[in-house]
């Protein structure tokens, strides 16, 4: 996957730009190089999605794909305090600016983790706010990040700008699914993973390249019967390389640097046909590394278990309701974190209805303050929302429903249910990602952490998020003025599209060897072939000579 290291810097008007040899793109290898298909997941459904052949279909869960594995991931709740410093000054007591700065931080922070593990992002509403979604689907067409929605019905849909939608978005997840290695028989992984082109390619490779060497050979064959018994000749002719340097050091003139006399063309496409299968297989490497951490406890088997255990298990608050509704699992109420419930835009609306003073108070984080005014639904509310702060960072687990078929090996399998046609179970998986991030922290040992941990850093090296926060500071009342802010290309992870260039020469250089290497084959072949011509003529003149 993609590294971490973001663009260099344009030292004319200080924006982050990428070195001038870092501006290719790849498009090409990464299509027939792609590795695994996706299932992409929302709460309770899921779709098969090809990303490279741009191709969306419904995942009955009818068709048993063993070696995928489900996995949400959660982002890490960065504090406030430690986000905004040095702005405490400037914001003074209004806390509604500094919730907003931290959400825009954060998303944008979001979006660039998009970026470098190649995720898709899934809006779900009732309808899409057309220039809403218009504005993220330009930024995902350039960074090749894939837009989808849920209609009203809960299908998945690709976004298609041509279409007109209104209303807005209720929240949008980005949702990614990776193959485990306890899910992949380790015989079938390198079929698995090369798409049907490039075993093609390979196997057109090593034909024609057991083809040639035989053509080689056959017509070697007939120069060396000329001056060698047929057992010197038959014990080379297993040999290619020794049949090679025997064919012209010993059979024929000194050995010369020109077209058709080294086989040039021939070493070189044995190069490129082996820098490409090395290719291959550091890609296949590369798409394993995301390997999803599934959380095993063999004590909990049912919903009951889980209520009497003491972890903390986060869950969307419509699969919460699913859960308790109808009196079923009503010991569950006070065990799940409902993460979906409460965002801090319900914060701005707090305000304006002027609730009392209350305080969210958490570790390593600023004191937010909701104002006057009081009803139980606030009091709640807030209970929820500290209890959250509080607990979320030491969860244990997700709980999310996925089709049945998607695991091989059973997991935290709490109970069957069917919705719809699709068998589905609920399980307990390690990591959620939300395109809202602020009560869905990353695990301190996910292999996301330490990712956005350095995006978030080089936000603040680059200077985007005082850009963030000089911006929402001009747009309210007790903003200062910002300073002039240079028009920066955003910040974007290097990614294997990085690599075009290096595709570029092997694709050629496969294609320009395969060709030298016909051409000397044919060269020589004519060459030996007018040389026997030659040989026979003149041995019927010396027979004739001799009888004369």
């Amino acid at each position: 996957m993609p590294p971490e290291e973001l663009r260099g810097t344009d030292h004319e008007n200080g924006c982050k730009t990428a070195p001038d040899d870092l501006t290719v793109y790849f498009q090409f290898f990464w299509r027939i190089f792609r590795g695994y298909k996706v299932v992409v997941c929302t709460d309770i459904q899921c779709s098969r999605y090809d990303p490279f052949a741009e191709k969306l279909s419904r995942y009955s869960g009818t068709v048993r794909e063993a070696y995928f594995d489900f996995n949400w991931n959660n982002m890490h709740k960065k504090t406030i305090g430690y986000i905004v410093g040095d702005y405490l000054n400037e914001i003074g007591t209004d806390k509604t600016t500094l919730v907003l700065a931290y959400e825009n931080i954060m998303i944008t922070a979001m979006e660039y983790l998009a970026i470098a593990v190649n995720g898709n992002v899934v809006y779900r509403g009732e309808d899409i706010d057309k220039e809403f979604m218009d504005q993220d689907y330009g930024w995902g067409q350039k960074y090749a990040i894939d837009l989808f929605f849920t209609k009203a019905g809960g299908d998945l849909a690709r976004y298609d700008p041509k279409i007109e939608y209104t209303v807005s978005v209720e929240n949008c997840v980005l949702s990614i699914l990776t193959p485990h290695s306890a899910l992949i028989p380790q015989g079938i992984v390198i079929f698995k993973g090369f798409s049907t082109t490039v075993w093609l390619f390979v196997l057109a490779t090593f034909i024609l390249f057991i083809v040639t060497q035989y053509i080689f050979q056959y017509s070697q064959r007939e120069w060396f019967y000329s001056f060698y018994s047929e057992a010197q000749v038959d014990y080379f002719a297993g040999m290619s390389a020794t049949l090679t340097i025997f064919s012209y050091f010993m059979c024929g003139g000194p050995p010369s640097l020109h077209l058709g006399r080294l086989f040039t063309g021939k070493i070189l496409f044995f190069i490129f046909s082996f820098s490409a299968l090395v290719i291959s297989t550091v890609f296949l490497s590369n798409m394993t590394i995301l390997l999803t951490d599934r959380v095993r406890y063999p004590e909990i088997d049912s919903f009951d278990d889980l209520a009497k255990s003491e972890l903390v298990v986060q869950a969307t608050e419509k699969a919460t309701i699913f859960i308790t509704s109808e009196g079923r699992n009503e010991g569950l109420k006070g065990s799940l974190i409902q993460t979906y419930e409460f965002y801090v835009e319900n914060i701005f609306s707090d305000y304006e209805l002027n609730f009392e003073n209350q305080s969210l108070d958490h570790p390593d984080t600023s004191t937010m303050s909701l104002s006057s005014g009081s009803t139980p639904e606030t009091h709640e509310y807030v209970d929820m929302f500290m209890k959250n702060l509080r607990r979320i960072e030491d969860e244990d687990a997700f709980l999310v429903m996925v089709p049945s078929l998607l695991f091989a090996h059973r997991d935290v399998q709490m109970q069957n249910w069917i919705i719809g046609q699709q068998p589905t179970e609920f399980h307990l998986c390690k990591e959620n990602l939300a395109k809202f991030p602020f009560l869905f922290p990353i695990l301190r040992n996910s292999f996301l952490f330490d990712r956005f941990d350095q995006i978030l850093y080089r936000l603040f090296e680059n200077g985007h998020v005082a850009n963030i926060f000089r911006h929402i500071l001009a747009d309210t009342a007790i903003g200062t003025k910002p300073s002039r802010i240079p028009e920066c290309e955003p910040l974007r992870p290097y990614s294997l599209n990085d690599l075009q260039a290096a595709f570029i020469f092997l694709g050629a250089g496969l294609v320009c060897s395969f060709i030298a290497f016909m051409a000397e084959l044919l060269s020589d072949f004519f060459r030996i072939s007018l040389v026997s011509i030659h040989l026979r003529s003149f041995s019927v003149y010396l027979l004739k000579k001799i009888k004369s």
